[in-house]
């Protein structure tokens, strides 16, 4: 079984081109993808307005992810879900967008803060700030404007499988969950669009960066991250759940696979708008 060491993902950063997502070389099994995605975000000084309209002139000099994939393991949806997600930052926040599109209709009727929203259409960033698999955190978000926030620790070593999982004597005995905590500063706001919806969050460094007692983000400060999507629709055979996700995983344990995120670079520069 691979033991999937931290330092050597850092060491073995390829970047392939400025805010476009580049590649980390990763020995893997031949049925996992051997890379891990590393996206440089450029840095902004005309503030996102998190209000999720589409005329925000911000979100031009974004860095983005083009679209999201099936999560390892998930069943392929039976019609196109295109998913883009855009990144900015400044001092104090990470500012992320979601694009969802496909459904009209978004799946599900769960509301409250901190709900089992994972059990319907969500989408969702998770952040490790060390990097390392020790404590990182989930936000999950859905059209309905309900969010889901929570902590995650590893006490000792944080081992994974092949496939980036968390073994399973460390969800038994090392894993500890903090369902209860939440993102204190957190701004989101989700709206319906002609194709799906969309989705704007400003996550305050604070929180980002409160174990590494740092209060605000700087140039190259670096941070591993997934996003994914969950997607459901009823079938003859019952409910299925299409798992997309960014840095590939298990589908369904994004938030037990902290040494298979991808990598956020924040840099200076910002590119033209695309």
């Amino acid at each position: 079984m691979l033991r999937t060491s931290p330092l050597f993902l850092i060491v073995a950063l390829v970047i392939a081109g400025m805010h476009q997502t580049a590649f980390a070389d990763v020995t893997l099994p031949v049925h996992i993808p051997a890379i891990r995605p590393v996206l440089e975000v450029p840095n902004t000084t005309l503030t996102p307005r998190v209000d999720a309209s589409a005329d925000d002139p911000a979100w031009a000099s974004a860095a983005v992810v083009d679209s999201l994939g099936l999560a390892l393991d998930s069943p392929a949806p039976e019609v196109a879900l295109p998913t883009n997600v855009k990144l900015l930052w400044d001092a104090d926040y990470l500012y992320v967008r979601f694009e969802v599109g496909g459904k009209l209709l978004p799946y599900g009727n769960i509301h409250g803060h901190d709900a089992d929203l994972a059990s319907e259409d969500c989408v969702g960033i998770l952040i490790d700030p060390r990097g390392v698999g020790a404590h990182w955190l989930e936000i999950l978000a859905t059209p309905s404007n309900d969010i889901r926030d929570e902590a995650f620790w590893v006490t000792g070593t944080a081992q994974s499988d092949d496939v980036f999982r968390l073994v399973d004597g460390v969800i038994a005995h090392q894993l500890k969950r903090e369902p209860g905590w939440n993102v204190d500063g957190l701004r989101s706001l989700a709206v319906a669009t002609p194709t799906g919806w969309r989705l704007d969050m400003a996550i305050p460094a604070t929180t980002i960066l409160g174990t590494l007692e740092m209060t605000q983000f700087t140039p190259s400060t670096s941070v591993r991250a997934n996003f994914l999507r969950y997607d459901y629709s009823p079938t003859a055979q019952g409910l299925m759940r299409v798992a997309l996700d960014w840095a590939p995983v298990p589908a369904g344990a994004e938030d037990l696979s902290p040494q298979g995120m991808g990598f956020l670079r924040l840099e200076t520069t910002t590119p033209q708008a695309k």
